[in-house]
This record gives C-alpha cells, sequence and structure tokens, in this order.
C-alpha cells in the first residue's frame, strides 16, 4: 500500500470511529439522559465542544461547528433556554460573553462522555493491550502535531 493508500485508510477509518461512536452514544431515543431525546446532533456537537474548550466564544464556537456566527446565535439561544448553555460575562471585557456548561446540564454531559468512554473501551479491548499501547504512542505524536498546526493557524 503507498502512502496516499494508507493516508486515505487512516481518514476513512478515524472517519468510521467517529460515526460508530455517535452511533453508540448521541441521541438515542427512549434514553435516561434528557440531553439524547433534546438536541439534535448539530445540538450535541455545540454542547459538546463548549464542554472540552469551556469557556469559549460565541465566534469561537461557530468556528468549530462550520458555521456562521448568526447561525450559531440561534442555536446557542436555544441551548441557553434548554438550560445545556450558559452565558457568562468575559472577565476581560464584560461586554463580550463566553459560554459554559449549564450547571443544570453538567451531569448529563458527563454521562455521555463516559458513554463515549465505555464504546471507545470496547474497540480498545478488541484491537489488544499491545496494539493499544502502538496506538498510545502514535496518537501522542498526532497530539503534538495538532498542537502545532493550531497555534501556527491562530490568526
Amino acid at each position: 500500500m503507498n502512502r496516499e493508500e494508507q493516508l486515505t485508510f487512516i481518514f476513512e477509518t478515524g472517519k468510521r470511529l467517529r460515526f460508530f461512536m455517535d452511533d453508540q452514544v448521541m441521541c438515542r431515543k427512549g434514553s435516561e439522559n434528557r440531553l439524547c431525546d433534546e438536541l439534535s446532533n448539530i445540538q450535541m456537537r455545540a454542547a459538546m465542544s463548549v464542554r472540552y474548550h469551556q469557556p469559549m466564544s460565541l465566534n469561537e464556537l461557530a468556528e468549530k461547528l462550520g458555521v456562521t456566527a448568526p447561525s450559531a446565535s440561534v442555536m446557542v439561544d436555544r441551548l441557553v433556554e434548554k438550560e445545556v448553555l450558559a452565558r457568562i460575562p468575559d472577565p476581560e471585557d464584560r461586554r463580550r460573553v463566553q459560554l459554559t456548561i449549564h450547571p443544570n446540564a453538567e451531569g448529563c454531559m458527563a454521562d455521555i462522555h463516559q458513554r463515549f468512554h465505555a464504546a471507545f473501551e470496547r474497540i480498545a479491548r478488541r484491537v489488544g493491550d499491545e496494539n493499544v499501547e502502538r496506538w498510545y504512542q502514535v496518537m501522542e505524536q498526532v497530539r503534538e502535531a495538532l498542537l502545532e498546526e493550531e497555534t501556527a493557524n491562530v490568526p
């Protein structure tokens, strides 16, 4: 397999893993987790992005989701109404707000995170401990490359 085919394989497998995780965890109807019944996939992605990067600005969220700021604003309004997200004053500029997870949603978000972890653990068990160790070593290098890319692309 040549380098281009290998990269395509890695990319496609990464997407497949993400879709598998989403299918296993996200928005299962009849779930005991209220957010799974109440949120669309894009709203769930928004909430997960805020949880991971909080506090974050509306513009940062729009960029992460690949939507316009006005679209993100409408979505945030709905998520604030549902007490999934909260707006807090920016400590450096009180005219601006930052987004965080609403305290009422933190438990549900933690549950969703735990379900992601459990689904990933099932995959890791199938791969085996030796391969998980190799995977970890590769992912350390990928993480370093991502951090370099992210800091290089900061405006």
